[in-house]
Parts: structure tokens; C-alpha cells; sequence
């Protein structure tokens, strides 16, 4: 019977199957390789060591696959880890893809319904047809609504990238009425196609990593390559509208060094970065507080955003 890491405790004997999300021989002090591995399930992930054989059994499997493993469970610094005495790679067929990647908490139709509305309130008819044409297309949609929106530090699950565009959909609709001057609809369509590039760029059947094509072009090219296409089969789709979508989902990075091809020259694409950049932060900080939840008063070291979280009381009433 498959234990999930979330049900894991100290001491635990493990007898179990879990996806490899990292792999690495390292040396012990005493000169001996060892294997430092990343487990992980939908519940969570978890990191285990194998002391001996580490160069054969590492030989067994890589980074992706899902493997059974054996050992048992001890507390380390302050964190659960487990210790390996052996593991073998799991044959396909044996194992459901479903129990290992994590779900948003939000029903993905129910979202991808909340999303259509979203189409549907767009005033402007050029990006409305836009809209319906993407988002009508079975092959794109599936897609859409499995994507996770990165590998790593925020909205890491199927359904993430959805769950992002949500986000920033709502953010729209809150700070467009303090801002008469915004454009409501670009603004939109660029929280629906920013990220579109991902569908493209990441895999995420078994495991999520990049593709091919991910690593070679990268979301936000891919991206703005695949609205043009959609936007070329819409007759008389202004010139300037055109220019302004796509400059918005290649300049949504805000900087040269957060590998964005363009920086944000006018006011909705600035807009939109930093909701964007808003959104990703404060999930990204969500998530990893709540994997810390056992610790009392701060996190652990965050290596992204270089520091330590307080996760204790802020004031009387705030606890």
C-alpha cells in the first residue's frame, strides 16, 4: 500500500512508491559516495539519502521516474527525511501518474468556467474573437487546464497556470476601477496569453520539467509565436492592438535579467508585470510557509528569495 509523504511520520518503516523529482552522488565527509535524492507525491515531497551501493542503485533510475523504495523515516535538523536501503524503478503500468503530481485545491472545470466568463466580458470584438478561438480549441484547452504555471517556487500543480490567470483576472477587476484610464480588455487578454508559451515549454504527464522545444525557445518567445498565429486568422485584427498584445506577453518578465525580450513601454504592459509579479510572489511565499508549517516562528532558509520567513503571531488579533 502506497503511503503518501504527507502521512509520514519519525520512525516510520517505508515500504512505498515515489516520483524522483531530483538526483544527485554526492561525497560524505568520511569520502564515500552517497545518493541525495528528492522524493515526491501529490501530498508533498521529501528528501531521502542511500548510504551504501549509492553509485548501483543511482545507476537504476533518473530524475522522472517513479521508483519503490525501502527504509524508514528519522528527523534530521529539524526536518523529516528517509533513509533508503533500497529502491528499484517502478515498471510502467504499475504506478498512476495521478498520485504523484499535485492538484490544485480548485476544481479545474469550475475554473475553466470562471475563465470563459472572463471571455465573455470582453468589450473589444477583435479580442473577444481572439479569445473564443483559442479557448475553443480542444487540443489547446486540455492543455490550459493541466498546465502547471512553473517547475518551481509558485503554482507548482496541475492546474497551476489556470489558477494563475484567475488570480490575475481578479487583480484586473480590482484595480481597473481605480485607474480609469486602463484598458480593461488588453489588460485581460494579456492575463490569459502571457503564459501560454508553458503549455508548450513544460511536460507534465509524469513529472514537470521542461520539453524540448521549452528549453530551446522558451514560454515567453513560444508564447508570442503562437498568439501572431492565432492573430493572423482574424481578418483586419488592428495593427496597433497586435502590436500591443504581443509586446505585453514579451515584456511581462519586466527586465533584460529576468530573461524578459522587451521591458514594459507603456502603461498596461507595466501594469501587468507587476501584477503578474504580485501574484507569483505571493503564492510562491504561500506555498513554502505552508511546507514549513511545522516549524514554529520562521522557515527555513529560502534560496530564491534569500532569507528566512517569520511565521509567528504579528500582533493581538492577528494570531
Amino acid at each position: 500500500m502506497r503511503v503518501p509523504i504527507s502521512a509520514l511520520t519519525d520512525k516510520a518503516i517505508i515500504n512505498s512508491t515515489y516520483l524522483v523529482k531530483s538526483k544527485a552522488i554526492q561525497v560524505a565527509k568520511n569520502g564515500k559516495p552517497y545518493l541525495n535524492i528528492t522524493l515526491m507525491d501529490k501530498s508533498g515531497e521529501i528528501g531521502a539519502r542511500v548510504w551504501d551501493d549509492a553509485e548501483a542503485l543511482g545507476s537504476q533510475f533518473d530524475r522522472g521516474d517513479v521508483v519503490s523504495v525501502m527504509g524508514h523515516a528519522n528527523v534530521y535538523q529539524g526536518k523529516l527525511q528517509l533513509i533508503l536501503q533500497d529502491l528499484t524503478k517502478a515498471m510502467v503500468g504499475e504506478v498512476d501518474p495521478k498520485d504523484f503530481l499535485p492538484v490544485s485545491k480548485r476544481d479545474i472545470d469550475e475554473m475553466f468556467g470562471e475563465l470563459t466568463s472572463y471571455v465573455q466580458g470582453l468589450k473589444n470584438p477583435n479580442l473577444k474573437k481572439l479569445a473564443e478561438n483559442i479557448f475553443s480549441n480542444v487540443s489547446i484547452t486540455e492543455k490550459y487546464k493541466k498546465a502547471p504555471a512553473a517547475t518551481g517556487v509558485h503554482h507548482v500543480y496541475i492546474g497551476g497556470l489556470l489558477q494563475h490567470v484567475l488570480s490575475l483576472c481578479a487583480l484586473v477587476d480590482a484595480i481597473t476601477p481605480l485607474y480609469k484610464t486602463l484598458n480593461r480588455d488588453l489588460l485581460m487578454s494579456a492575463c490569459f496569453y502571457h503564459d501560454i508559451g508553458k503549455i508548450f515549454e513544460l511536460s507534465y504527464d509524469v513529472n514537470f520539467e521542461y520539453s524540448d522545444e521549452g528549453k530551446l525557445i522558451g514560454h515567453i518567445t513560444q508564447g508570442a509565436l503562437f498568439i501572431e498565429n492565432e492573430i493572423k486568422k482574424i481578418e483586419g485584427f488592428p495593427g496597433n492592438l497586435r502590436n500591443a498584445l504581443l509586446h505585453m506577453i514579451l515584456s511581462h518578465h519586466g527586465e533584460y535579467a529576468f530573461g524578459s525580450p522587451k521591458r514594459p513601454k507603456f502603461l498596461e504592459a507595466i501594469v501587468f508585470h507587476f501584477l503578474d509579479n504580485l501574484d507569483s510572489k505571493i503564492e510562491g511565499v504561500l506555498s513554502f510557509i505552508e511546507k514549513e508549517k511545522s516549524n514554529k516562528g520562521w522557515t527555513s532558509h529560502h534560496k530564491i528569495y534569500d532569507r528566512y520567513f517569520f511565521t509567528g503571531p504579528l500582533g493581538v488579533g492577528l494570531e
